[in-house]
């Protein structure tokens, strides 16, 4: 670490810039200290707030981190960078109503990126995931759990329809088919993800998932292992893999 100088000059552009530049080298309290001197400058200076949310971010300081967001975004209502951001953290902390306001407004904003139209899917699907739990496993699809998966389906097609080659599109869509209990084509969407990024360990787990539902417990174990081989932490595949093994009689 060193110590850095400032002359009586200097403006907050020029501590957003070195903050930027400790950014860039992972040094995110020193660049998070930066962006808050340009903000002592200049509390309206919106780079300086939205580059604080990125470095907050990446302390897993998530709440300050959408605050700074927020600022930002008040100050600058028309930055796509910023929506994307704000609503990425707002999923983050569970708040995907919110999540999906700010991610239309970036599709708004910016209509022909298929990026605001798969985060608007994902959105979609943590509210069909939070409304099932609430509702419980036990009695089907909640009504609303089942428009919200129509919505998140209906939104990844259009997103892989201005690109199809989106590994995590494909991995969402497939989650969400899996949802609708279309273990089938979700499959199919599964493998596709692989195909295009074979280390997305989601999509392995989700794929183990759907080999799972048709009985192909082999493939399941294969698909969660590999899942495991790419991210050794992966919670999710590892209790899949736990529970596969335990209802086939194995402790290996």
């Amino acid at each position: 670490m060193y110590d850095l100088f400032y002359s009586s000059t200097e403006t907050p552009a020029t501590f957003k810039n070195q903050g930027n530049i400790l950014l860039g080298q992972g040094r995110f309290p020193e660049a998070e200290g930066l962006y808050r001197k340009a903000i002592a400058l200049d509390p309206a200076y919106m780079p300086a707030h939205y580059n604080l949310g990125i470095a907050l971010r990446m302390q897993d300081r998530l709440e300050e981190a959408l605050a700074a967001f927020e600022t930002a975004h008040k100050l600058a209502p028309g930055d796509y960078e910023i929506c994307m951001n704000k609503g990425v953290t707002l999923i983050d902390v569970e708040r995907p109503e919110e999540a999906l306001a700010a991610f239309t407004r970036a599709n708004e904003l910016m209509p022909t990126a298929p990026e605001p139209l798969v985060n608007m899917g994902f959105a979609h699907e943590r509210m069909a995931v939070l409304a099932q739990g609430k509702t419980g496993s036990g009695q089907g699809v909640a009504p609303s759990t089942q428009d919200h998966l129509d919505a998140a389906i209906g939104l990844y097609h259009r997103a892989l329809a201005i690109n199809p080659d989106i590994a995590q599109a494909h991995n969402n869509l497939g989650f969400a088919l899996l949802l609708e209990d279309r273990p089938d084509e979700a499959e199919e969407s599964l493998r596709r993800a692989i195909a295009l990024d074979p280390n997305l360990a989601d999509a392995h787990c989700n794929l183990g998932d759907a080999c799972k539902t048709r009985q192909r417990h082999a493939e399941a174990e294969s698909s969660y292992r590999k899942a495991l081989a790419i991210n050794p932490g992966y919670e999710k595949a590892n209790k899949a893999l736990g529970n596969l093994l335990a209802e086939r009689g194995r402790t290996d």
